[in-house]
């Protein structure tokens, strides 16, 4: 289960600013967070492309604390915006 590119625009708005130290794009933050939520596992778990689990995990939690996350799911329930393949 990921997320496109184009369907990452879509709910960009919704997506907490990257702070200038973070070198990773949101749809990898996205991405991350799906793979955890979908495989029910640990971050530590992440495949290696990820690389460093914690930086995903860091960057998702913050999210959370903000309610980012329901926000694009709210968002995806009253649009379909995120069409997962």
């Amino acid at each position: 289960m990921e997320i496109s590119q184009a369907r990452s625009e879509q709910i960009a708005e919704f997506c907490s600013n990257q702070r200038c130290s973070v070198k990773l794009e949101n749809l990898a933050f996205l991405n991350a967070g799906l793979l955890v939520a979908e495989q029910v596992c640990k971050w530590r778990c992440l495949p290696k492309r990820f690389d460093n689990w914690h930086s995903f995990y860091t960057g998702v939690n913050r999210w959370a604390k903000i309610d980012a996350l329901d926000r694009v799911f709210n968002e995806k329930r009253s649009r379909s915006i995120i069409h997962i393949n």
